[in-house]
């Protein structure tokens, strides 16, 4: 059976504030969405119930936002943070934090502040350092001075920081789905069961929004790396990005099929949506028949009745 469905709800029995009044989202969903409250009520008031994981993104030396953790844990959420590594430079452009400064330990001051947040907070936290590491379009992926071998030791040096500090960090890999022209393979950018706590796959159906695209059902834009990463790890295995554009096809039905889906991938434990506006509006309140769809796949007894369907 699915882990999908033998998820704890410990979680949706904790849920407090927020979209008040509102049931518990399915245990399998939750979001990467804004550091906002209020964008957190949205949501869950437009989806009609309270989802059970959160993310957001944190660039290097920003301050871990322990006001916003703090609220999300009141409302029984689990937490997760997409850490890049990258920074502010001069005249405000970004620029990456090299792997290598920060296996060769020239980097503490930041660690530590996280440590120190973490500690503030006393709950656990996901932290996808890094995420989409095999990609070729930000500044802290990989390049002539970013090997693969300077991230697997750069995520290694990490992992042992936070040991030593006893906080409550689980450390995800998440790479982007695998794509034509990977400057590096999955093989090479894992850092090892020893010292990885779950794995995370991001991915997108573009759809017919770029060029080199074309729109790909669930399965398509997941299969293969969901096999490759369970050949890899006996990590628990998630969907740390996922959204689908409404160029090119229906999201709606895109949706639903994905929540047809998911049972078909008996490894998977959580789905986290990507509920921003970024080269497209990904967001599942881009329309609202996309927004209804989500909806009953979310809400309890949801997944399991649009599983049903399809049998």
């Amino acid at each position: 059976m699915s882990r999908l469905f033998t998820a704890a709800l410990g979680l949706a029995l904790a849920g407090q504030g927020g979209a008040a009044g509102l049931q518990p989202c399915h245990s399998t969903f939750g979001a990467t969405i804004q550091q906002s409250a209020a964008h957190v009520d949205q949501l869950e008031g437009r989806l009609g119930c309270q989802l059970q994981h959160i993310k957001w993104f944190q660039n290097w030396d920003e301050a871990f936002n322990l006001d916003y953790a703090r609220m999300l844990r009141a409302r029984g959420k689990s937490l997760e943070l997409s850490w890049q590594p990258r920074r502010l430079g001069p005249g405000g452009q970004l620029q990456g934090v090299p792997y290598r400064s920060i296996a060769a330990g020239q980097e503490d001051a930041a660690l530590e502040a996280m440590v120190v947040g973490i500690r503030q907070l006393g709950a656990p936290v996901s932290i996808a350092f890094a995420p989409e590491m095999n990609g070729d379009w930000g500044v802290s992926q990989l390049g002539p001075h970013n090997t693969a071998a300077d991230f697997v030791r750069a995520w290694q040096y990490i992992h042992r920081y936070f040991e030593r500090a006893r906080v409550k960090v689980s450390l995800v890999w998440a790479p982007n789905i695998l794509y034509p022209g990977s400057k590096s393979n999955y093989g090479a950018l894992y850092p090892g069961d020893a010292y990885v706590s779950a794995v995370a796959l991001d991915g997108y159906n573009w759809g017919t929004l770029r060029s080199f695209s074309a729109w790909k059902s669930f399965d398509e834009t997941f299969g293969p790396s969901y096999r490759a990463v369970a050949a890899l790890s006996r990590r628990p295995i998630y969907i740390g990005e996922i959204a689908s554009t409404e160029q090119g096809g229906s999201k709606a039905a895109w949706i639903q099929g994905m929540c047809q889906a998911l049972p078909n991938y008996p490894r998977l434990t959580k789905v986290m949506w990507f509920e921003m506006v970024a080269e497209t509006d990904w967001r599942v309140t881009s329309s609202e028949s996309s927004l209804q769809a989500m909806r009953q796949c979310v809400q309890q007894g949801g997944l399991q009745a649009m599983t049903r369907s399809v049998r």
